[in-house]
């Protein structure tokens, strides 16, 4: 179990760290321009991201979501459906085309490439990708994650010994200079969650709905939730203490790291890009999944379209688009979030009762060809009792089962009393 709770934690952390976390231009705007009010506002934030993050996941498992709206149209109404909905596809279009401006950003801030070949290279590899199934993209996001998690380890590191003792009076006037698109602290650390979790929410329900047991993927997102707050907790006094260093810079991690040493510099570009690239498909893919809802076919078309959009919109500008999109996208977010927790506090006890439901029928599932009379009929009653379409259950059951060779618990589990 613990091995797909930490495959889906890497998954969700690399989904909501895209370019403006990665590149610490997300974290100068709205943590590290309130000085150490920011730190708080980095904890907060990470904090309603855990929770957020293990509800939504679950809902995607509880429903086995492959698409956003598949969800929205069970747990509301159909014009608040229809209203997040349109804000999710708004919001992954938006957080698709920053990415490709973030790539150019960096590639020509590190290397000196005209902004439009680090949006090429980006375009290129995102299209590469985005025709394989999802389980495969999500094990491709996950598997990222480490590399930036290890660098933004390492950078704090040095910092902390290198910059402390700090100069507060230089670093809180260099803060006040920077411009955040929020008018303090705690706002800004609310309006920042909302968006994080408005950007992931359609990539993070395909994940949840890839996965059997509600009980895994909300340990996954809880652990993933964590995870991401610690990072943002370190890259937050990573870029706040380095502020001296790095203010007017499109990308302060990477000026950072170039200074330490120009090989560091190098090896940041490469992890920063990919982590640009992990969020880039994550938000193409899902939106493309979306539109293609009632033609599956139609994928391709879909997806090759909307990253080609991308592409156009992308040359407005990171740094600009990140104070201007952001906000709007956080305050959506929080629409979203609040939907979400009501349902989730709603139906708590019938996800615990469908996650104990599905661990018995797939025990029984993994013991199809020697079950009696009695435990065949006890199996097709479970199926029956969920509120889920038995073919699509059972094909969620069969896939977890091939996926894992059968390998995890198999023994004989009690139903516990219907709530």
């Amino acid at each position: 179990m613990w091995t797909k709770v930490i495959k889906i934690a890497l998954a969700f952390v690399g989904i909501i760290v895209g370019a403006g976390f990665a590149t610490g231009q997300e974290t100068v705007q709205y943590f590290a321009s309130f000085g150490t009010l920011g730190i708080v506002g980095a904890v907060v934030c990470g904090l309603i991201i855990a929770v957020g993050g293990m509800i939504i996941l679950q809902l995607g498992t509880f429903h086995l979501a492959d698409e956003h709206r598949q969800v929205f149209d069970v747990i509301t109404n159909r014009w608040l459906a229809r209203f997040l909905d349109a804000g999710v596809m708004l919001t992954v279009f938006s957080l698709g085309f920053i990415m490709l401006a973030g790539a150019g950003a960096t590639l020509n801030q590190e290397l000196g490439w005209p902004t439009w070949a680090g949006s090429t290279v980006l375009l290129v590899m995102v299209l590469a990708v985005g025709f394989l199934d999802v389980d495969r993209v999500s094990a491709l996001i996950g598997s990222i994650t480490p590399l930036m998690m290890a660098l933004i380890l390492f950078a704090f590191g040095y910092v902390l010994l290198t910059q402390l003792p700090a100069d507060h009076a230089l670093l809180a006037e260099v803060a006040e200079r920077q411009v955040s698109p929020m008018p303090n602290w705690w706002l800004a650390a609310v309006n920042n969650a909302g968006m994080c979790l408005m950007m992931g929410v359609s990539m993070t329900l395909v994940i949840g709905g890839n996965y059997l047991d509600p009980k895994v993927t909300g340990l996954g997102g809880l652990l993933g939730g964590v995870a991401y707050m610690v990072l943002l907790v370190m890259i937050t006094v990573l870029v706040y203490l380095a502020l001296p260093l790095t203010e007017g810079s499109d990308v302060p991690t990477v000026a950072l790291l170039g200074q330490i040493h120009p090989a560091l510099g190098v090896i940041s570009v490469v992890v920063v890009f990919l982590m640009i690239y992990n969020t880039a498909i994550g938000m193409f893919y899902a939106l493309g999944r979306r539109l293609s809802r009632n033609r599956p076919n139609r994928f391709p078309v879909y997806f090759v379209a909307v990253v080609l959009a991308g592409f156009a919109v992308s040359f407005v500008g990171f740094a600009d688009l990140i104070s201007v999109m952001f906000p709007v996208l956080g305050y959506l977010g929080l629409v979203l979030v609040a939907v979400m927790v009501v349902t989730y506090l709603r139906h708590r006890g019938e996800i615990a009762v469908e996650s104990r439901r599905r661990v018995l029928i797939r025990a029984l599932f993994v013991r199809r060809g020697e079950l009696s009379a009695a435990e065949t009929r006890r199996m097709d009653a479970l199926v029956a009792a969920s509120g889920i379409d038995d073919a699509a259950l059972l094909d969620a059951v069969r896939d977890d089962v091939d996926g894992e060779d059968g390998g995890e618990d198999n023994g004989t589990h009690d139903l516990p009393t219907e709530k």
